[in-house]
């Protein structure tokens, strides 16, 4: 019989590579577009910061980078909030695949 539980030892090995290959995808998007980075506006660091991430995902400076995607303010649906006045989630990484797509989320105030 087929499962679709994901053994304990693969899914951290799994979460190791996640976390370094996002972490890896925020430091080059932000070294592609540093020399832009001349403002303190947490909207326009995190819209620099997609924009230097899509660059980086486009060129495939590494073959893993064809299995992520970025977004940007993406709303949260969930909750008494609709439209306009749902909250926001700075940058969400994705890993794309035919199984799921996990997700890693980050608030731009830190970065």
């Amino acid at each position: 019989m087929k499962t679709t539980e994901v053994s304990p030892i693969i899914f951290e090995i799994f979460s190791d590579f996640f976390r370094q290959h996002v972490h890896l995808l925020v430091a080059w998007g932000y070294d592609t577009v540093k020399p832009q980075m001349k403002t303190e506006d947490e909207e326009e660091i995190t819209d620099l910061l997609y924009q230097g991430i899509q660059q980086v995902l486009c060129l495939e400076k590494e073959r893993w980078c064809s299995n992520y995607a970025v977004k940007n303010e993406d709303p949260i649906s969930r909750g008494i909030r609709k439209g306009k006045k749902r909250r926001e989630i700075d940058l969400v990484i994705e890993f794309v695949t035919t199984k799921g797509r996990p997700q890693y989320i980050f608030e731009a105030k830190p970065l």
